[in-house]
């Protein structure tokens, strides 16, 4: 009984070893064809959407970086990681990833040039920003419309405001009030 116990044992051994090896040598030949990071491009694809929908911006945006690696002019990854990039306050990437989205394309969603709108405003660049916020509203969408409207006042007034510029002088109130760290919001009266 001893020895056939141990008999099937080695066998067994043998077997699963044997098979083993076998299915390594089959994944190693067609490690050309397949990898890792082409089999799960689905998988990471929704968990990026996950996070993306669940405002994990930080995380979505690992994920779509990776998938953006493999399909460069896929616009709708592009358009995630862009409107990621602006959740985060990355506004520099976020317009240009953007601006890729418009180019990779056909039938460019009317929110990128919402984002890309609120980016430019973002960094200052009110004519650029004026430029999307009219091509959003130009698309008839209907979801931010009243913003993209209230964004174009917006750089109106920004521009008209730098175009007269007043000179100010900024006064501590007293050592009582005024500390010796950086004052945030003066008053001006």
């Amino acid at each position: 009984v001893m020895k056939h116990t141990l008999f099937l044992v080695l066998a067994l051994i043998y077997g699963i070893f044997g098979y083993a090896q076998d299915t390594v040598n089959v994944v190693d030949e067609e490690a050309e064809e397949y990898s890792l990071e082409t089999t799960f491009h689905p998988f990471r694809r929704l968990l990026a959407e996950n996070q993306f929908n669940n405002k994990n911006f930080k995380d979505a945006l690992r994920l779509y970086n990776s998938l953006i690696l493999d399909q460069k002019s896929n616009s709708n990854l592009l358009y995630k990681a862009g409107v990621s990039y602006f959740q985060i306050k990355s506004y520099r990437s976020a317009i240009q990833l953007l601006q890729n989205a418009v180019i990779s394309s056909k039938n460019t969603k009317p929110d990128i040039h919402y984002f890309l709108a609120r980016s430019y405003h973002a960094l200052g660049i009110l004519d650029s920003a004026q430029t999307e916020y009219q091509m959003y509203l130009q698309s008839n969408a209907k979801s931010k419309a009243s913003l993209a409207s209230k964004g174009i006042a917006q750089c109106l007034y920004a521009k008209r405001m730098m175009g007269q510029p007043i000179n100010i002088q900024i006064k501590p109130a007293s050592e009582q009030i005024n500390t010796k760290s950086s004052e945030y919001n003066p008053i001006l009266l």
